[in-house]
């Protein structure tokens, strides 16, 4: 387990499987993914079984005070070119302080430049979607292409930016965001 503060980042744990789905599956969620049909519970055991199996762990729930809030995950894992893309989202409503998705990310990338060989962290954020697009840009990720018309999603197709940040570059960007919120320690 991973801390900072009143945050932490857990692997999952198969009583997480239903809070889970329930995230993914909601319409807040759903609408900003590349997959947007409803997963079915089959397919929801099954991608457990397989992600339970992955060294190291690359799927989190992430928690404030202990109590399960979100999720963070990585895959397109590349050993050989040291590459993986993340995601995450906040799924709980209630009670979920200002600072949850900033620090979803950070504990993130804290977890894999610091516990794996990985040297970049690579996503897709859709155009439409300017908050996640902005705390990724705080957070240290450069835009790296913009790609025209290129996932459809419920039937249009989408631009997204493309974005990432290297181990190299997270050590710098990680002790600025230290010093704008008060020295955080993952």
């Amino acid at each position: 387990m991973l801390r900072h503060g009143k945050y932490s980042l857990r692997p999952i744990h198969q009583d997480d499987l239903p809070m889970l789905l329930a995230w993914r599956n909601s319409d807040r969620i759903s609408s900003e993914m590349l997959t947007t049909h409803k997963i079915t519970w089959a397919e929801h055991e099954a991608w457990f079984k397989h992600i339970h199996q992955q060294k190291p762990p690359r799927n989190f729930v992430f928690c404030y005070e202990d109590r399960a809030i979100g999720y963070m995950g990585f895959s397109d894992w590349d050993e050989k070119n040291r590459t993986c893309s993340s995601s995450s989202y906040i799924g709980a409503m209630l009670d979920v302080p200002i600072d949850a998705g900033l620090f979803v990310d950070y504990m993130g990338l804290e977890y894999i430049f610091s516990h794996t060989e990985m040297n970049k962290v690579w996503s897709y954020v859709f155009e439409h979607n300017k908050r996640a697009y902005k705390l990724n840009l705080l957070l240290g990720y450069k835009d790296e292409g913009y790609l025209r018309q290129h996932f459809l999603q419920n039937g249009r197709l989408r631009d997204v930016h493309v974005i990432g940040i290297l181990r190299s570059e997270w050590k710098q960007e990680k002790e600025r965001i230290d010093q704008l919120y008060g020295g955080a320690k993952a």
